[in-house]
């Protein structure tokens, strides 16, 4: 789960850190078309990975990074809810989209979150409602950080990097080449990995 070593995502989670608003309700969405990942597959997209049962395939094992957000920034999952469907890839073994729902232990807070391989337009935010009226989000794709109270915006600022620099500040963790690199809880454990497992295989199909 390279994201949590994001520039945005770190700063994100220093804001509700230092923060002592409470958090009302998340919202994690990831709507992505799956052609633009496999374009090398494009003429035989029905045998992609992402689509391979026997591979792993499936939106909640491919946008599971969402799922991992929603720990990271909110909070211990207790429990997972949610739905799963094919949208557009009808003759899969797979799921393509899903709908979950995630119960945090902290203050019982719910994350919604909504993620999709079956998109034509690429979406991807993270939204917070804080109490106070506060709203805070991250734009995954312009790498922005917003705080908003009504339609004041009390912050606005980008943080730019390019994909490969988490995988590497992951690495560096990895090997504790870099005491610089002052992360809370900067993995996903083993432990907790396969706790999203089991919880993912009890979401029905709808």
């Amino acid at each position: 789960f390279n994201k949590r070593f994001e520039k945005g995502i770190i700063k994100l989670k220093e804001l509700l850190t230092d923060s002592e608003k409470k958090i009302i309700s998340s919202n994690f969405v990831c709507h992505s078309n799956l052609k633009n990942w496999r374009i090398e597959d494009e003429r035989k997209i029905s045998e992609s990975i992402s689509l391979n049962f026997e591979l792993g395939g499936g939106v909640t094992n491919e946008l599971s990074h969402e799922i991992d957000l929603a720990e990271f920034l909110v909070g211990e999952i207790n429990d997972i809810y949610g739905t799963k469907t094919k949208q557009l890839y009808k003759n899969s073994k797979v799921e393509d989209s899903a709908l979950l729902l995630t119960k945090h232990k902290k203050n019982q807070v719910i994350s919604k979150i909504s993620i999709s391989f079956a998109h034509k337009y690429e979406t991807r935010y993270i939204l917070f409602e804080l109490e106070g009226g506060y709203n805070l989000m991250y734009d995954h794709i312009s790498q922005t950080i917003k705080l908003t109270k009504e339609e004041d915006i009390l912050i606005e600022e980008k943080y730019l990097e390019d994909r490969d620099e988490s995988f590497k500040k992951q690495l560096l963790m990895y090997m504790s080449c870099n005491s610089n690199l002052e992360i809370k809880d900067p993995f996903c454990s083993f432990k907790r990995g396969l706790f999203y497992q089991e919880k993912l295989g009890g979401i029905l199909w709808k």
